[in-house]
């Protein structure tokens, strides 16, 4: 009787237990006068540019890399990497920022140069900017 019990409680706490699933990522770049957001979900891509939005369809093909990529990081850590130049701090560079919205929670990285991101979301940078492959803001991000 005893394990039955323990046993029932185990299958409700595991049922209770939601698994985290990315929802959506963004990727911000701002300076003096410029403000850029790439932001994607499974169902489309939204670009802004100093307040003009353009939306663009996303394939399952695209989503699943972006999905990949994410796997690879440490969502709580975001916020502690290490920026590898400073270079915005004089407005040489983009201040960037990349958001990530999952189920749970979200999380936020460090602000770094926008060409100078921290080794860790590079992957996730590369294939978020892939995305834009063939559209009209490519060459922004």
């Amino acid at each position: 009787m005893m394990k039955n019990l323990i046993l029932l409680f185990i299958i409700l706490g595991m049922n209770l237990m939601e698994k985290e699933t990315l929802n959506s990522v963004d990727l911000s770049y701002q300076t003096r006068g410029t403000q850029k957001n790439l932001h994607i979900t499974s169902e489309k891509i939204v670009v802004t540019i100093n307040g003009q939005t353009s939306n663009y369809k996303i394939t399952p093909a695209q989503w699943k890399k972006i999905v990949l990529a994410t796997k690879k990081l440490s969502f709580k850590d975001l916020s502690t990497l290490e920026r590898p130049s400073t270079k915005s701090y004089s407005d040489a560079a983009f201040e960037a920022t990349l958001k990530i919205k999952t189920s749970l929670q979200e999380y936020e990285s460090i602000t770094f140069d926008h060409h100078s991101p921290p080794t860790e979301l590079s992957v996730l940078i590369k294939a978020m900017k892939t995305t834009l492959a063939g559209k009209k803001y490519r060459t922004e991000f």
